[in-house]
């Protein structure tokens, strides 16, 4: 059972929260927390691939809603990114984050897995400068996305 956390009502009062919710890793392929301290790795807690944190000093780890958290700052001279091993995957996927923008800087990244730019890639990314959300596939020359407004 993870530990919990308090957290106050509209009246001042303190709630008291705990969860008995189990992570199925059944057909897991890797789960980062990004929980940790210090230091430039980021630990697989599943699959084992324990990734590079790249750019980011000690103070990149801040507190977080449970545990720690990383914080990107999104400055495009400072790219900070988390390098991960080469796997491969198919089939149906699903990918699952938390993200707080503290602004919407033009193509803030939060996932990019590509092959050279609009070369064989995906990404989500904020779109431009805008509160957009931008999901993008481009394989080749051909591409698909979905936006949404105001996210």
């Amino acid at each position: 059972m993870d530990p919990g956390f308090t957290a106050t009502d509209n009246a001042g009062q303190t709630l008291f929260t705990r969860s008995s919710l189990q992570i199925p890793v059944k057909g897991l392929m890797s789960m980062y927390r990004f929980d940790e301290q210090t230091g430039p790795i980021a630990y697989d807690d599943v699959g084992g691939r324990h990734a590079t944190l790249v750019n980011m000093a000690d103070d990149s780890h801040v507190d977080g809603i449970i545990d720690n958290a990383l914080y990107f700052s999104g400055v495009a001279n400072d790219v900070q990114y988390m390098d991960i091993p080469d796997f491969e995957f198919g089939g149906a996927t699903s990918l699952a984050m938390w993200v707080h923008y503290e602004q919407f800087n033009n193509w803030s990244r939060v996932l990019s897995f590509n092959n050279g730019q609009n070369n064989n890639q995906f990404f989500i990314a904020n779109n431009g400068g805008s509160d957009t959300l931008t999901f993008d596939i481009r394989q080749g020359g051909n591409r698909r996305f979905i936006d949404i407004p105001a996210f």
